[in-house]
């Protein structure tokens, strides 16, 4: 997959310093935590971050390369997602990742849906 096709298909809005910082710390965390799983997902996200952050500044494009776990993870968690809009009667979209991707975090799932219905309401 290419930075580009990552960034048309997953990425809710353009990617920032400060998301790829937080990245940075959930890695330092592993670390410090000793969680070498952690440490390896954490190093793909921010490896993946860094490449996107390198697209948005120069307009270059590459095969993904350092962060290629990260850019499977992030298209796997769609169909999870598109289950839980459903449940809720909404259809999802990639923009409601605002807050993040991680589906087993119930303040990230609930923020994507109040952003949803908020839009919702604001359309009628």
């Amino acid at each position: 997959m290419r930075i580009s096709d990552y960034q048309d298909r997953l990425l809710a809005a353009p990617m920032t310093v400060s998301y790829v910082l937080s990245e940075v710390v959930e890695l330092g965390e592993a670390l410090l935590a000793l969680d070498w799983s952690g440490v390896c997902e954490e190093w793909s996200d921010v490896g993946l971050g860094v490449q996107i952050l390198l697209r948005q500044l120069t307009g270059w494009d590459w095969e993904v390369r350092w962060g290629a776990a990260a850019a499977t993870k992030f298209a796997a968690r769609v169909p999870e997602w598109e289950r839980i809009f459903a449940e809720h009667g909404m259809v999802f979209e990639v923009r409601y990742w605002v807050n993040g991707s991680n589906y087993a975090k119930p303040a990230k799932v609930q923020m994507a849906l109040e952003l949803a219905r908020w839009e919702v309401q604001d359309d009628e």
